[in-house]
C-alpha cells in the first residue's frame, strides 16, 4: 500500500491543528476499523473515543467538535467533512490502478492517441476518433468511428460510445452505459398503420467534468445535438432522450428520464424515479422531489413535486387533505345516512 505523506494534505482546504504533517498513512478508515497508519475523519465525539480506542493517531475533524486530542495525534479541521472528503479522499482512490494496457485492443489505424492512453483488453476504437492524453478506455467498451474522447477521461469496462459522439475532459462513464445511441423517433403511416423509422443523424455532446452512472442511455439527436452540459453528475439508470439539453453543474439521481426535446437549465436536482415529458423548458435552479411527474414547462427556480409538478409547498398540502380522505369519506357516509328519510 502506498504511503501518503499528512503535509500534502495541508493545502486542500484543511486546515492544520496540532502534532507533526510528516507522518504517513496507508488508508482512510471509519473510526471503530482505524488503527495506527489510518486516516480517520471525525464529526461527532463518539467518533472520536472509538478512533483513539482503536491506536488511531491522524485525523480530520470537524471544527465545530473542538476536541482536545493527545499530544502524539496529528489533527486537521474543517467546516465541512463531505467537502474535505471530496478534497482528500482522491488521493486514496486507486481506481484507475485497476486499468492496465492489453494488446488484445483493436485501435483503428487512422484514430489518434494522445499521451500515456490506457485501453483495456477487446476494446474497440474507430476511425478518425481522437483520445485525449491521460484517458483510460476499459476492456470492452467500443467508440465508433469519428468520436472525441477530452484528455484524463475516464471510460470503465462495457461503455458503448456512438459515431462522431464527443466526450469532454476529465469525464468519467461507467460501466454499460451508452451514449450516442438513437433517438426514439417514429412517424405513423395514417394508411397502413405501419411505424417508420425516422433516422436520428445527430449526435450527443458531454462536455466537461461530467460523471454518468453505469446502466444509462443518452440518445443522439435526430438532427442537431443531444448535449449533457459542464460539472453534470447523473446517477445509475437514466435515460435522456434525443435533442435535450441539460444544463451545467446538475445532480441527476437514479431512474430519472425525459422524453424528448426537452431543456433543463443550470444546477438542475431531483430525486429518484423522477420523469420530464417531451418539448417542455425547465428553468434554472428547479429542485424536483422523488417521483415528481412534469408535464409542462416550469418557468422559475424553486423546488417542486406531484404529478403532475406543482410548488412543493402546495404538493405538500395536498399529501396532508389525501391522508384525511377516508376521515373525510367516513364523516359524509353517517352525514348522509343521518340525514335520509327513515324507513316506516
Amino acid at each position: 500500500m502506498e504511503m501518503k505523506r499528512l503535509s500534502d494534505f495541508k493545502s486542500y482546504g484543511i486546515n492544520y491543528s496540532q502534532g507533526s504533517v510528516d507522518k504517513e498513512v496507508s488508508y482512510v478508515r471509519v473510526p471503530d476499523k482505524a488503527d495506527a497508519d489510518s486516516l480517520v475523519f471525525v464529526s461527532k465525539q463518539e467518533m472520536v473515543d472509538h478512533a483513539l480506542g482503536q491506536q488511531a493517531k491522524c485525523f480530520i475533524q470537524l471544527e465545530s467538535l473542538k476536541t482536545q486530542f493527545p499530544s502524539d495525534c496529528t489533527v486537521f479541521t474543517t467546516p465541512s467533512i463531505s467537502l474535505a472528503m471530496a478534497l482528500i479522499l482522491p488521493f486514496f482512490d486507486l481506481k484507475k490502478k485497476r486499468f492496465e494496457n492489453s494488446k488484445l485492443a483493436n485501435v483503428h489505424p487512422t484514430a489518434r492517441l494522445g499521451d500515456n492512453v490506457t485501453i483495456g483488453a477487446f476494446a474497440v476504437i474507430g476511425a478518425r476518433s481522437i483520445i485525449g492524453s491521460n484517458c483510460i478506455i476499459g476492456s470492452h467498451t467500443v467508440i465508433e468511428n469519428d468520436c472525441l474522447i477530452g484528455s484524463g477521461t475516464l471510460l470503465h469496462p462495457h461503455v458503448f460510445i456512438g459515431a462522431q459522439t464527443e466526450v469532454g475532459t476529465n469525464c468519467e462513464i461507467h460501466p454499460h452505459t451508452t451514449l450516442g445511441s438513437d433517438g426514439y423517433g417514429y412517424v405513423t403511416d395514417p394508411k397502413t398503420g405501419q411505424h417508420h423509422k425516422i433516422p436520428q443523424i445527430g449526435k450527443v455532446i458531454i462536455e466537461d467534468r461530467v460523471e454518468i452512472g453505469s446502466n444509462c442511455a443518452i440518445d443522439r439527436a435526430t438532427i442537431h445535438t443531444t448535449t449533457i452540459k459542464a460539472g453534470t453528475k447523473i446517477d445509475n439508470l437514466v435515460h435522456i432522450a434525443h435533442n435535450c439539453e441539460v444544463g451545467e453543474n446538475g445532480l441527476i439521481t437514479a431512474s430519472f428520464s425525459t422524453a424528448g426535446s426537452t431543456k433543463i437549465g443550470k444546477n438542475f436536482v431531483c430525486g429518484g424515479q423522477t420523469a420530464v415529458a417531451d418539448h417542455v423548458t425547465i428553468a434554472d435552479n428547479v429542485t424536483l422531489a422523488g417521483r415528481t411527474g412534469v408535464t409542462h414547462s416550469i418557468e422559475e427556480s424553486g423546488t417542486y413535486g406531484g404529478f403532475p409538478a406543482m410548488k412543493i409547498q402546495r404538493y405538500l398540502k395536498y399529501n396532508m387533505a389525501v391522508l384525511d380522505l377516508p376521515d373525510l369519506w367516513k364523516d359524509w357516509r353517517r352525514s348522509k345516512k343521518q340525514s335520509s328519510p327513515q324507513d316506516n
